[in-house]
C-alpha cells in the first residue's frame, strides 16, 4: 500500500495509485491529482516551468508539485529605503572579504539591524552583492535572514537586514 510508507514517483505513476489516493511522500501526506486534471484546466507540463535543478522534465514537474508547501515562499515584500540620519550605527558583527556586517538601530523604532556594507566594491563584488538583494527581498522563510531595505551612505549601497541575537 503506498499510504503506509514513503512513496517513489515510479510508484505514484503505477496503474495501482488511484487518483484522490494519499500517499506519504517526505514523510508528508501528498493527495494524488486525478490523471489529466491539470491539462483539463489548461496546464501543460511544457508550459510549466520549474526552478528545481533536476535535469529530467518528467521529474523535475513532479518534483515542483509535491515539494511546494517545503519549498521557500517568494512572494514580494515591502521593504524600505532607509536614510543614513535613520540609523545609527553601532558595533562590527563581522567582516569578510567584501566587507563588513555592523549592527544598527533605526532612531525612531528602536528596532535594531544589520547593515552590510561593501568595502571592496569592485564588479564582480558589486554584481554579488546586487545578486544577494534580489535574492534576499524576494525570499520569506525563517531560516533566512528577513530582508529590510537598503540604505545609501558614503556613496555606497547597503543591505539592511533584520538582526538575529545570538
Amino acid at each position: 500500500n503506498l499510504a503506509s510508507r514513503n512513496a517513489s514517483l515510479d510508484e505514484l505513476n503505477s496503474p495501482s495509485a488511484s487518483e484522490g489516493e494519499t500517499v506519504i511522500v517526505l514523510n508528508q501526506p501528498v493527495k494524488l491529482r486525478p490523471k489529466g486534471s491539470l491539462r483539463a484546466r489548461g496546464h501543460s507540463p511544457s508550459r510549466r516551468r520549474s526552478k528545481s535543478p533536476s535535469p529530467c522534465p518528467s521529474t523535475r514537474q513532479k518534483s515542483m508539485d509535491l515539494n511546494r508547501s517545503q519549498s521557500f515562499s517568494t512572494r514580494q515584500q515591502d521593504h524600505r529605503a532607509f536614510r543614513a540620519t535613520d540609523l545609527l550605527i553601532g558595533e562590527v558583527l563581522g567582516q569578510g572579504f567584501f566587507g563588513q556586517a555592523l549592527k544598527a538601530t533605526h532612531r525612531v523604532t528602536g528596532e535594531q539591524m544589520v547593515l552590510k556594507e561593501l568595502h571592496n566594491f569592485d564588479e564582480d563584488a558589486q554584481k554579488s552583492f546586487l545578486r544577494e538583494v534580489s535574492m534576499l527581498r524576494s525570499l520569506s522563510h525563517p531560516c533566512v535572514l528577513k530582508f529590510l531595505g537598503v540604505l545609501y551612505r558614503e556613496k555606497k549601497l547597503n543591505l539592511v537586514t533584520e538582526f538575529i541575537d545570538g
